[in-house]
Parts: structure tokens; sequence; C-alpha cells
């Protein structure tokens, strides 16, 4: 039998050529459309990594009463620390200062085995937007703070990252 070309086969037998291509197409041999590219996956975004935080307690005075910032300040330690803390930072917020606005109570936690007191306190009708979150190491003397003012957040104190994001942590803010 003499050699005929596929063309030739398809144009004189056109019902047993789409025959053919329909048995190889499902037998997986007939030639395929190329399959669509996949996007590459997008990088999973990852969340800053979590600090390890354990509330240890709330500090009380002679009679059992929550220790507040306004306290606090007059404490032999960190009084003085507080007061240089401010002014080599250039905070002058009488607010800040002296605690006198709205204020939780000082906790003692823990944070990546390190123990700080968490103090807060803002300015009165104006807490979202004039507030200090700080971090004090009794031990280490070590002083952090987060001040939001006028909407406005900056560190004092250099925190190290870890620390930086513990109060966005303790504030609830990240």
């Amino acid at each position: 039998m003499p050699h005929t070309s596929p063309k030739a086969l398809a144009a004189a037998f056109p019902l047993a050529s789409l025959a053919l291509t329909l048995l190889l197409a499902t037998a997986g041999c007939a030639p395929q459309p190329p399959a669509p590219q996949a996007a590459a996956p997008a990088k999973p975004v990852q969340a800053a990594p979590q600090v390890a935080i354990a509330y240890v307690t709330t500090l009380k005075d002679k009679n059992s009463q929550n220790l507040t910032p306004a306290h606090f300040r007059k404490d032999k330690s960190f009084g003085p620390a507080y007061k240089a803390f401010l002014h080599d930072n250039n905070v002058k917020d009488r607010w800040a200062r002296v605690f006198y606005g709205t204020s939780g109570p000082i906790t003692r936690v823990r944070i990546n085995g390190q123990e700080y007191l968490h103090i807060t306190s803002c300015k009165p009708s104006s807490c979202a937007e004039n507030n200090i979150d700080i971090l004090y190491g009794e031990k280490s003397k070590a002083l952090y703070a987060l001040l939001t003012k006028d909407a406005a957040t900056t560190w004092l104190g250099d925190p190290p990252p870890f620390i930086q994001q513990a109060q966005k942590q303790l504030r609830g803010i990240e």
C-alpha cells in the first residue's frame, strides 16, 4: 500500500478522521492545547510575631487599693527616673508628667522572661489622641514609652523591637 499523508486521509475520510481524533483525545494521546499558565502563588503575608507577655500582678497599696501612676510617680526609684526620661525626650505635657488624667492600675508583666511595670495614663477628655504607655524595668531601670500626642505616636527611650511589639500588644493595637 502506498504511503498516504494524514492530511490526505483526513480529506478522504472526514468522519473517520474526526472519530480518530476523539479517540486519541480521550486516551490522552492527541495533542492538547497548552494548559493556561497558573499565576505564581502570592507570598503569604506574615503578621509580626507575638511577644510572650504574661500578666503577673496588679500593684496594691497598704490598703489593698490599686496603685495608679499618680501614686507611683512619687516612688523613690521611678519618680526621678521618669522625670529625667521625660526631660531627655522633650515631653512637656503636664498630663504626661504628673499623671493627672485617666489611668489604669499599674500592673507587673513579664515580657520574654523579664519583668516590667506597665503604666498607662492619658490626657483628660482626650484619651484617644493623647496618651502614654510606659514599661519600666525595676531591676534593669529600663524605661520605655509609647507616647501618642495629638494622634501622632512616638517611641521614647529607644525600645528594642520586642518591647515595641509588646507595647502594641498591651495596647491592643496589633
